[in-house]
């Protein structure tokens, strides 16, 4: 046991090193997850191992005393140590540096059992586990599965030590109090994340906790005036939005379309302040941000668009397949909008990022799976909603996308990077050629059955993003299938009466206008005013003066520059003067979904039929 100890401490790094890596987890990197703050990471874990470790390099073959050596703040120290190396971007050799203190951290993580003497590091040093697997994603064929997993046990041992009750009753002093409440409140978040990232359940309920929300530091803006610190609003909107949509979507019935739409009045009546909701796209509007600070700018407003995501993921499916071909007049057309409004959002958001740290942003994971959910979100839209409804802005933002992933590709040794940029090429083909089908069909050359012709394609990458899974064959009639009570009912004489507006848009999206959380505006009487009115207050959750809506004009077919003879169930090839053949890579990598529900089938079928209905599979 000495001598194992004794090699585990000869592996710290030296006491520089240590403290730069430190200040590289804390001050340079978007640590948006922090189940440990620095102030009880220095005085708590690392100070004392390194005061004995300079000890006993004084006094030759000092004995470390048994109670001394504390397996899990050790371990705790070394995963500090891997994501810190991990998102060093002045080291070359990340993942050589990372790997080692990973590993050296489960071998201390393996010293002590979790099950008879867990403490409050062994909760530490799972978080820690599952953030570094999380970033091993950008890399490897990790997934948020396993991180899912250890957060769920760090949960249980949480419980176990009552930190889901608050410390207060207990007349703890107040440092203690903060740390037990910060601790609680990071793990319940990332929990929840991964939940959302996986569709599988929670280990608690809300009901069973009632931890009190830390104090978070304080800030203040040029006046003086205080501001709401980023952790602080991310705790509240998990505590009061987001436990509430995993309740939703994880239940085994599926919601009923109400349901959601008020979980999405909810999210959207949770306002994000403006310095923590915002796009910095150029250098001159924040040129000293540093990679944290430049983060929670826009990170809780990319949370909040995957969740918003999630939550119409499968009604916009069914928006998408509407017979009338129109999408707004849909019964689901609230779906269809806020669904392009927060995958733009994504897209742009990351995009400004990986512009400003393209190293950093290659070593991440998180991101990319993101855009690729916008991506798939968007090539949906642009494949199946005709031209006049949506323009050329889809297609743009499908290409800022793709921009995105050749720039990593380039600079990361990451194949899921190379991976995505052939994904989304084949992609915007598809979305190019049947945005092309939908104007010569309107235009009368072609039959409108053949707009995008059912043709599987198999286990693709897309089908796969999709959620589809290797499910056993099941008889079509157990298939679940929402009823018609989860249908919003809109009678002849319940529907809102607007002039000229009901050919063009459905009675459920007017009143989901009616409802919403905005600021007073007048009652719109005419299509444009309407259009205007849920861009702004609807679709945008979000206080982006310089996003610029689809235009969602009448429709009016129009003849390609240049037809060209389509055959049915050919998607052709673009442009090789736009897009380069893509890159071979050996070893293929499908990144892991962001919004994996495959144990949901009330969620994952409908999408799945989608996709290979439409020709997505």
């Amino acid at each position: 046991m000495e001598s194992f100890v004794s090699t585990i401490l000869n592996d710290l790094p030296e006491r520089t090193r240590a403290w730069s890596l430190c200040e590289t987890f804390y001050k340079t990197t978007p640590t948006y997850y922090m189940p440990i703050q620095e102030e009880e990471l220095l005085h708590s874990y690392l100070c004392p191992v390194y005061k004995h470790l300079q000890d006993s390099r004084a006094i030759q073959d000092l004995p470390l005393p048994s109670t001394s050596f504390r397996p899990h703040r050790c371990a705790t120290i070394f995963f500090v140590f891997a994501i810190a190396a991990w998102l060093d971007v002045t080291n070359q050799q990340y993942w050589v540096e990372a790997g080692r203190y990973y590993q050296i951290g489960l071998s201390c993580l393996s010293m002590q059992s979790i099950f008879y003497s867990p403490e409050v590091a062994s909760v530490h040093a799972l978080c820690l586990l599952a953030y570094y697997n999380e970033l091993q994603g950008a890399v490897s064929t990790s997934t948020l599965s396993p991180g899912w997993t250890m957060l769920s046990l760090a949960c249980k041992i949480s419980q176990g030590l009552g930190l889901h009750r608050d410390p207060a009753v207990w007349n703890f002093d107040k440092a203690t109090i903060h740390r037990r409440r910060w601790l609680y409140w990071e793990l319940t978040s990332m929990e929840i994340f991964h939940c959302l990232g996986t569709g599988r359940p929670p280990s608690g309920r809300p009901s069973y906790a009632d931890t009190g929300l830390p104090d978070d530091v304080a800030q203040t803006d040029a006046h003086g005036q205080p501001l709401q610190g980023f952790f602080r609003w991310k705790h509240e909107a998990f505590r009061d939005c987001y436990l509430d949509v995993v309740e939703t979507l994880l239940a085994a019935t599926p919601a009923k379309y109400e349901v959601i739409l008020e979980l999405d009045r909810k999210i959207r009546a949770k306002e994000i302040p403006a310095h923590l909701n915002r796009i910095i796209v150029n250098a001159e509007d924040g040129p000293s941000l540093t990679a944290p600070e430049f983060m929670h700018t826009c990170i809780l407003g990319v949370l909040r668009s995957m969740v918003l995501l999630l939550i119409h993921r499968r009604h916009l499916t069914e928006a998408l397949k509407d017979s009338s071909g129109n999408p707004l007049k849909s019964r689901y057309a609230p779906s269809f909008l806020a669904s392009y409004r927060a995958a733009t959002w994504i897209i742009r958001s990351y995009g400004a990022g990986q512009k400003r740290f393209p190293v950093l942003y290659g070593r991440l994971w998180h991101p990319w799976t993101a855009v690729l959910t916008a991506v798939m979100v968007l090539g949906s839209i642009a494949i199946h909603a005709p031209p006049s409804l949506v323009g050329n802005s889809v297609l743009e933002e499908l290409r800022t996308a793709s921009s995105m992933f050749d720039d990593a590709a380039a600079r990361t040794i990451s194949n899921g990077t190379k991976n995505g940029s052939k994904l989304i090429r084949k992609i915007i083909a598809r979305a190019e050629e049947a945005q092309s089908l939908h104007s010569v069909a309107d235009a009368g050359l072609v039959h409108p059955g053949i707009f995008i012709p059912p043709v599987n394609y198999g286990d693709d990458e897309l089908a796969i993003f999709g959620g589809k899974g290797r499910l056993l064959p099941m008889n079509p009639r157990s298939a679940p299938t929402q009823s018609q009570e989860d249908l919003p009912s809109h009678d002849s004489d319940s529907a809102v009466s607007f002039p000229g507006l009901l050919e063009e848009i459905h009675p459920s999206l007017i009143e989901f206008l009616n409802t919403a959380p905005m600021t007073q505006v007048a009652s719109p009487t005419t299509f444009q005013e309407i259009q205007d009115t849920m861009l702004k207050h609807v679709v945008s959750p979000f206080r982006d003066p310089d996003f610029t809506p689809p235009q969602l004009g009448s429709w009016t077919a129009t003849l390609p520059p240049s037809p060209k003879q389509y055959h049915h169930g050919n998607f052709g090839s673009p442009s090789p003067t736009r897009i380069q053949n893509p890159d071979t890579f050996e070893n293929y990598l499908t990144p892991p979904p962001t919004i994996d529900l495959g144990s949901q089938p009330g969620i994952v079928l409908p999408w799945h039929d989608f996709m290979t209905q439409h020709s997505l599979t």
